[in-house]
């Protein structure tokens, strides 16, 4: 949980942690905690991607409402990780599901052959209004 909600510390307090764990563990759970700390760094590094392409294709075209809504997901590799089954089906709201294709576009492009099924009963979202001016107000979150 403190992978998927953002509430570990760092990489490499979670490596300690793994290697601390070598001796009371099985092989296998020691294993499934390395895949998912790899599936997080791989993560972050294809968001961080993403909000590049992202980023330099729309300064040349025109800005639309999507593209000022800022989705990083994270790709899970499946069995890996002890998510809830099944998930329930959740409807995004039309400007969530364009960002979504987008990524999905984006992942596809990188990976022949992989496939992504999107887990939003997992998904938090910030909130945020400006009111004008230099600064914003910071209206909700979750």
């Amino acid at each position: 949980q403190r992978l998927i909600n953002e509430s570990s510390i760092a990489p490499d307090t979670e490596e300690a942690m793994i290697h601390a764990l070598r001796g009371v563990s099985t092989l296998d759970f020691i294993s499934r905690l390395q895949r998912m700390l790899a599936d997080k760094l791989r993560s972050e590094e294809l968001a961080h991607q993403f909000q590049n392409r992202r980023s330099s294709s729309s300064s040349s075209s025109n800005h639309s409402s999507s593209a000022n809504l800022n989705i990083r997901p994270l790709v899970l590799t499946t069995g890996t990780w002890p998510l809830p089954s099944p998930t329930p089906q959740i409807t995004p709201p039309d400007v969530l599901r364009k960002s979504m294709d987008t990524f999905t576009r984006f992942y596809e492009s990188k990976h022949k052959g992989r496939r992504l099924t999107w887990t939003l009963a997992l998904s938090r979202a910030d909130v945020r209004a400006y009111t004008g001016g230099s600064g914003g107000a910071y209206i909700g979150g979750g």
